[in-house]
Order: C-alpha cells, then structure tokens, then sequence
C-alpha cells in the first residue's frame, strides 16, 4: 500500500518548510510580510539549508526535547495518518532572503515533526505555540477514516482530550481559542498517495488566548477535502 511522508519545521511569525514525497518537493513559506509560498521539487530531508526561485534560508536548529506521538499507541494500527513531533521545541538561527532582502532569525521558536500514513484526515484543525516560559502547547482537531472525531491539546508533553471545533481561520479546544485574519494565511494542495487533491491554509501570525494564555505568533492550519470559498490556494 502506497504511503506519504512529510517532515517540517515552522517557526512562530516568521515560516513553513516542509519536504514531502506526494509529490517530491520542498514547500516554503514566508510571513514576515505578505504571506507567500513556494514549491519545487526536491527529493531528500528537511532541507535547513536551501532556496527556492525567489528566496533562500540557511538555518541552524537547536534544543532537543522526548519526542511526542500525536496517535496513542492503541489506534495506531487502525490510524490512516501518523504525526511523531520529533524536536516540540526547537530554537532557531539564521539567514532568510527574500527576493534580495535578508533577515536574520536569532532565537527563534519552532518545532520539528514528522508525518506519515495512507491518507490524509478528511478535515482538521491544528495549532503550534511557543509559550513565554520556554514550553510549548499544540492542539489538534481532526475527522479521520474509521475513528471518531479526535480532539486534544498537549502542553509539554501532557495530553488533556477536550471537546474542540475548527473552521477556516479560527479553532476551539479546550480552553484555547487560535484565530487568525485571512489574509494572514498561505493556501497550499496537497495529495494523499492515490492522487487524491485535499487543501490547507496556513499561518504563523495567529493569536491563541485562553487558559491564562495569551500569545502571538502562533502556528495555525485548517484542512479539507473541500475548497473554502474566498479563500484562495497559493501552490
């Protein structure tokens, strides 16, 4: 049976990288102004070393935490995607140009992780924040294949399963609310293993409030298998 994989890196207000093998590309994504994105071929790792027509980074990771598997180690049998954050806090150096004009990254927040599975979610909401104390907290609401509907946040480490809700631009799990503008998001295509078109849009430039929480810069996606009206698709 026919699998995708993806690993990425994002980096709380600043961008996206993502290497996938449907199809054999890199994916970047800049926010530090007008959100743009990028895809080329590429057949390999996490690039942290690379360009694409038009923009180039050169980033150097540091900071190294246990991993954490988004499935419980019981539905992983039955679970058609699997999500391994392999770094959840990482800190980021570095170059990033953008059509000539360079900006240094010093100590920027990110996280690591890896996909993989036969077929994507049907729709989802996620979330990545950087916390002020140097801990992270994600979140995750997804409709997959066989499986009721999955809904949790994980704050270093620890899952706490919460009723939640996503919709383009705006989730709810648990205490936490992460929304972003429209115009703050990329839209991308991707592609399950047999062909088969789903769309995500993307941000770093949500706000996630709640839980005594209130915090910018934050990583924010919704996917489906339909379009969203008025919402366009960038690659």
């Amino acid at each position: 049976m026919s699998t995708y994989e993806v690993r990425y890196l994002v980096v709380a207000g600043e961008l996206w990288l993502r290497a996938t093998t449907h199809p054999r590309a890199v994916w970047f994504a800049d926010f530090s102004e007008r959100p743009r994105a990028w895809r080329e071929p590429y057949d390999g790792g996490l690039p942290l070393h690379g360009s694409v027509p038009g923009a180039r980074w050169e980033l150097d990771v540091r900071g190294d935490e246990r991993p954490f598997a988004y499935t419980p180690r019981a539905l992983r049998p039955v679970a058609s995607t699997q999500v391994v954050v392999e770094r959840p806090s990482v800190v980021v150096d570095g170059v990033v140009e953008i059509d000539g004009v360079r900006r240094e990254l010093d100590g920027a927040r990110g996280q690591i992780a890896h996909v993989l599975g036969r077929r994507h979610a049907d729709r989802w909401g996620w979330f990545h924040a950087a916390l002020p104390d140097g801990g992270w907290l994600d979140g995750l609401v997804a409709r997959v294949p066989h499986l009721p509907r999955v809904s949790f946040h994980v704050r270093d480490g620890r899952r706490v399963w919460a009723r939640g809700s996503a919709e383009p631009g705006r989730m709810r799990v648990g205490p936490f609310v992460v929304s972003a503008a429209d115009e703050d998001f990329v839209g991308v295509t991707y592609r399950d293993p047999d062909g088969t078109e789903l769309w995500c849009w993307h941000t770093e430039r949500a706000r996630l409030t709640g839980g005594g929480l209130d915090v910018d810069g934050v990583a924010l996606e919704y996917g489906s298998r339909a379009k969203v009206d008025g919402w366009p698709i960038s690659i």
